[in-house]
């Protein structure tokens, strides 16, 4: 169902409008390539069928000549496209009222999303653009585009102008250095918009490879609330006191976005600015986006109602992770009742009664109202003000079991219910009350969300395990304000790493060891320093060590110990550890070998229950290989790889490459009956059935469930082995495409002949192993890269590694910041 109440089938094609230059060809493209669907865009069909410019066939047969024959062209596209496309509509398709027919129409049944950006970057593309004219056009038209869309998306814009890139006095060097910078703000772009079409289309996240579950179904997880428009944000993610984004949410599993409703009071609120806020977030941040409004007066008044029902109902068009509402609203139609006619605007009744169709079961009475799944999920709210300090007994009483009980009408996954604490013994009830009743709750897919607010709360936000609100690092110094700032009652005082120490030094949560299992000749790992510093940015009192040994069997005298937590294998013990865990994940089983050591408690502490082995060393090389490659060089049916070695982890890049969707993968190695042997043990698997979403094993959840049938994706494989690099001739033999993507999975420092660099578009070379940062492999291919060709060294894929390591490790989502910045220092030393 989308933000209007309308649904769509699997594989309803998709729409995209909105101003010139703002992104739509761009983000269609993308879409229509990861889709797998068909790109149409319209001003070039037309321009196809003109044989010329819109503009000169504008001037040589009038506007209404073209519009005729662009009415004419959408009703075919929209008729016999209306499956598995992605159109891009031209910018002045709304002029034309047929046109918007046929919009209203369509958005029906498909998806139709409004793409806009900054004003400053479309004004570009208009008449006398530092005109006021201009900005009110902008404004004009984002309200009209509005109206004919389900959705929108704020595609951020780059900050490398057309200017520069068109610059004559600019060397090729500097045009093809600008060339790559545009790209990297593509697919940055491209990343952000995909992961808004996963909730949109109700496909598996883009972050797929995700080692955890979703923060309420694990524990102790934390919401860090922005507020806007209070905590500006620019767009390349630094907040107002000088820090990334990332550093400010540092140990949040999810960023909730409070829009203050009161500005609406006082200024006019222009959506898209709202737009602008979350995009920047979700343009950099991998962390869900929960969308809440806050109000203050308990919707006494129509006015209240309609500012928060407008904001709330503008937040859903954006495609949150999670919608949060406050169950007061519930109360609000009474409003209607109790007022007369005439003091209720007809905008504010449609508005509430039209909202979505949840809300419509409750305020209308509908509860025949056919259900479908949201794109988003829905929070529940009730923050109890308590005005008398006397009072403590509110969480005995029946109020709280009467939240929940509006929330089930609701269909919310989470209730989230707070009290400001008046006395100390708060914090005791409110603890008493989640024990009560989480049991009663989950039997009805609610996840509770129980805590005290204010400062005197504190203890209870600390032990609630589900989405506690939390402040952003930089408003630690200032909390002081909250406590003589009475509309603050219900914001968060307490900072995500405060709650970690607090749960640790109380030993709510128990400390643990991890290992990295070396080999005697391996001399040095980055491992520990990474994950060491992770861990103390977090706040949570782990320490990694470095354990060297030849003997496989003395990784079991580690895993015995009590305050195990986990270990990483190193070579040359991946192939071996195969036999020291009690389970395998099913990449781990395919690949063939293991890089990561979890146990599984039933508990944090409880003894552990089995030992599984998993592989994350090809997530890494996925998530490098795939940030890297070009739009030119997206993986299509003939795309080509090629990867050098037969190891462990030559063997990981096999299985990533599958799952990019490569179908056409050359292995070369030293010893060739090596590389044989890694290409039958893949090609005796095919066709390969790849899970859609990890699925990983909790690390408190002894049960695992191998993928389901389902949720598998089947890939033909088929390996091919080249017996020497100095020749090309397997390409031609087999009528194949120069690689794209080149993996170097060997430790020896070695060079690639030229005669495999000839692709026209370039590609990506990785290297694997980080020893040598600037190998000559590394400099050979930055050479390149007016060429295309992208040099990656193994640090960039091994920070990939590690955070998924981490991830599975902790239940947490890695603080990738830290450990880009600790690998930087190093990489800086070498």
């Amino acid at each position: 169902m989308d933000a209007t109440g309308n649904y769509w089938s699997d594989n309803a094609s998709l729409l995209m409008i909105g101003m010139r230059g703002v992104g739509k060809s761009s983000l269609a493209f993308i879409a229509a390539q990861s889709l797998g669907y068909t790109f149409i865009d319209t001003d070039i069909q037309l321009e196809t069928e003109f044989g010329t410019s819109i503009h000169r066939f504008i001037s040589e047969n009038g506007l209404q000549e073209y519009r005729n024959r662009e009415h004419a062209l959408l009703k075919k596209l929209l008729l016999d496209c209306d499956t598995k496309s992605v159109i891009a509509c031209g910018a002045a398709i709304i002029e034309h009222k047929p046109n918007t027919e046929l919009l209203k129409e369509f958005m029906r049944s498909h998806p139709v999303i409004h793409i806009i950006c900054d004003q400053s970057w479309i004004s570009k593309y208009l008449p006398n653009e530092k005109s006021e004219f201009a900005r009110l056009l902008c404004l004009n038209r984002f309200s009209l585009f509005r109206r004919f869309s389900n959705f929108e998306f704020y595609n951020v814009s780059s900050d490398v102008t057309t200017d520069e890139m068109a610059s004559s006095s600019s060397s090729s060097e500097h045009r093809n250095s600008i060339a790559y910078k545009r790209f990297l703000v593509l697919k940055s772009s491209g990343r952000s918009f995909l992961y808004f079409l996963s909730l949109v289309l109700h496909l598996p996240k883009n972050d797929m490879f995700s080692d955890m579950g979703p923060p309420e179904l694990r524990q102790y997880t934390y919401s860090v609330s922005l507020q806007y428009p209070e905590d500006k944000i620019n767009d390349f993610g630094i907040l107002i006191d000088g820090k990334h984004i990332d550093d400010a949410v540092i140990g949040a599993d999810c960023i909730e976005i409070i829009v203050d409703s009161r500005i609406a009071f006082k200024d006019t609120v222009e959506f898209e600015d709202i737009a602008r806020y979350v995009g920047i977030i979700r343009r950099h941040t991998s962390l869900p986006v929960m969308y809440s409004v806050y109000v203050d007066d308990k919707f006494s008044t129509a006015q209240s109602l309609r500012i928060y029902l407008d904001l709330l109902g503008y937040g859903r068009r954006l495609a949150p992770d999670y919608l949060n509402i406050d169950l007061k609203l519930i109360f609000a139609r009474q409003i209607f009742n109790n007022t007369t006619s005439s003091a209720v605007d007809s905008y504010s009744h449609e508005l509430l009664q039209g909202l979505n169709n949840i809300l419509w079961q409750v305020l209308s009475d509908r509860s025949d109202q056919r259900k479908v799944p949201l794109y988003y999920k829905l929070v529940g709210s009730w923050n109890h003000v308590d005005h008398d300090t006397a009072d403590i007994s509110w969480w005995t009483t029946n109020a709280p079991n009467r939240v929940i009980d509006n929330a089930k009408i609701l269909d919310c996954c989470i209730v989230r219910i707070s009290k400001n604490a008046t006395h100390s013994v708060d914090n005791y009830s409110a603890v008493s009350f989640y024990d009560r009743n989480w049991k009663i709750a989950l039997e009805n897919g609610i996840r509770l969300c129980v805590f005290n607010s204010g400062y005197l709360g504190k203890l209870s936000q600390i032990l609630n395990p589900t989405l506690t609100p939390a402040i952003p690092i930089f408003k630690r110094s200032s909390n002081a304000e909250y406590l003589h700032d009475s509309r603050k009652l219900i914001h968060p005082v307490i900072t995500t790493i405060d709650m970690q120490k607090a749960l640790y030094s109380s030993y709510a949560l128990t400390r643990r060891t991890f290992y990295v299992f070396n080999g005697m000749f391996v001399t040095k790992t980055l491992s520990p320093l990474i994950q060491n510093a992770a861990f103390k940015a977090l706040g949570i009192p782990h320490i990694q060590y470095i354990y060297q040994t030849d003997n496989t069997d003395d990784m079991l005298d580690v895993i015995r110990k009590p305050d195990f937590g986990g270990m990483a294998v190193s070579l040359p013990h991946k192939r071996r550890a195969l036999s020291i865990v009690d389970d395998l994940s099913y990449e781990a089983e395919v690949i063939g070998s293991v890089n990561t050591i979890v146990p599984v408690r039933k508990s944090d502490n409880d003894i552990v229950s089995i030992v599984r082995g998993e592989n994350t060393d090809w997530i890494g090389i996925y998530k490098t290989v795939e940030s890297h490659l070009s739009p030119m060089n997206f993986v299509t049916g003939e795309t080509t790889a090629l990867v050098i070695g037969a190891g462990a982890s030559a063997r990981a890049s096999i299985y990533a490459l599958i799952h990019l969707g490569v179908s056409s993968i050359l292995i070369q190695n030293r010893t060739i009956s090596k590389a044989i042997e890694v290409a039958d043990w893949f090609n005796g698997k095919s066709p390969l059935c790849l899970p859609q979403s990890q699925g990983r094993v909790n690390i408190f959840n002894t049960e695992h469930d191998q993928p389901h049938a389902s949720t598998l994706l089947k890939r033909d494989v088929c390996i091919r082995v080249v017996e020497d690099l100095e020749s090309t001739d397997m390409i031609s033999q087999h009528s194949l495409e120069m690689p794209t993507i080149i993996i170097f999975a060997i430790s020896v420092n070695s060079d690639l002949p030229d005669i495999w660099l000839t692709r026209p578009s370039g590609g990506v070379v990785m290297e694997l192993y980080y020893d040598n940062p600037n190998s000559l492999l590394q400099q050979k291919i930055r050479k390149l890269e007016h060429r295309g060709w992208i040099a990656v060294n193994g640090i960039t894929v091994f920070s990939e590694v590690t955070s998924s390591q981490f991830e599975i490790w902790t239940n947490k989502p890695a603080p990738r910041r830290v450990f880009r910045e600790t690998i930087s220092h190093y990489d800086a030393s070498m």
